[in-house]
């Protein structure tokens, strides 16, 4: 009877091993991921108008492979990674080190929430994330929450059109292992987030799509002046004493008016003739 106690628990310590080896990816993987992301970025940081120094996270970042190619192109700005798993946070955490990035934090996630700032972040993206999300609602406005007036948001997905199984506790509308971006697209623009374009087969050749928008408001251009985009017009600044001076933004959205630009971006153009400052 000992004995079969003792063999008992010599098999579940095995299982405990293998559960945790399986969790952890092998040299091969990570060369891969690695390679993947250095193939990617570029692309991604075109989509989100990323520029060195600005603030760009990592949402659901698993081993860390892209946020680590963005801490190195950002330069003096920052990426945010953030994950849920403890064993992802560990292995990003040590990939940051490794990789001698100090401009990386690494932030653990919720179910209902990114758990970023307020106001933090000019872009975050979701890779192959979003179809695993439960509280959609909540964390929704935590991604609305974690961005800069007119910051970016892209998330790239999957839509299981074969039928599989749905992952427990996500809403059943998404139809399988995946999300349709309509979905996406309605869900995201419920939390108060601008649809901008929606990019099949994104990246090119690859079967996962990318779904983009912004956050309403007024950027800030770096120097800490309003960058005013006029259609027809050169871009022109606006010093701001405040980024937030309700003042000054009372006065421009009596003066301007949101539309569409270039490659659907959004900007403003005069709603009546104005001097522009």
């Amino acid at each position: 009877m000992m004995r079969r106690q003792h063999l008992l628990q010599i098999a579940i310590v095995l299982c405990a091993v293998g559960a945790l080896r399986a969790q952890q990816p092998d040299a091969a993987q990570i060369a891969q991921e690695r390679r993947d992301a250095e193939i990617d970025a570029p692309k991604l940081v075109e989509a989100l108008q990323l520029k060195p120094g600005m603030t760009v996270a990592d949402v659901g970042s698993g081993f860390g492979a892209m946020t680590v190619v963005l801490g190195h192109w950002i330069g003096s700005g920052r990426v945010f990674a953030t994950d849920i798993t403890e064993h992802a946070l560990r292995q990003t955490r040590e990939y940051v080190i490794k990789e001698g990035l100090t401009n990386v934090t690494v932030i653990e996630g919720a179910a209902a929430a990114t758990n970023l700032p307020d106001a933090c972040c000019d872009a975050i993206f979701l890779r192959n994330v979003y179809h695993h999300i439960t509280a959609v609602e909540a964390f929704n406005r935590s991604l609305m929450a974690a961005l800069k007036p007119g910051g970016r948001l892209a998330i790239i997905d999957l839509e299981d059109r074969s039928g599989g199984p749905i992952p427990k506790g996500v809403p059943a509308n998404r139809g399988g292992h995946g999300v349709p971006p309509g979905i996406v697209v309605d869900e995201l623009e419920a939390a108060g987030l601008t649809h901008i374009r929606t990019a099949e087969k994104w990246p090119p050749g690859q079967p996962t799509f990318l779904a983009l928008f912004r956050k309403t408001g007024f950027p800030i251009a770096p120097h800490g002046a309003l960058r005013v985009h006029c259609a027809g017009r050169p871009s022109s600044d606006i010093a701001l004493a405040t980024a937030t001076s309700s003042s000054v933004l009372d006065q421009l959205n009596q003066q301007y008016t949101w539309v569409r630009g270039g490659d659907a971006v959004d900007e403003l153009e005069p709603a009546t003739p104005v001097e522009m400052p």
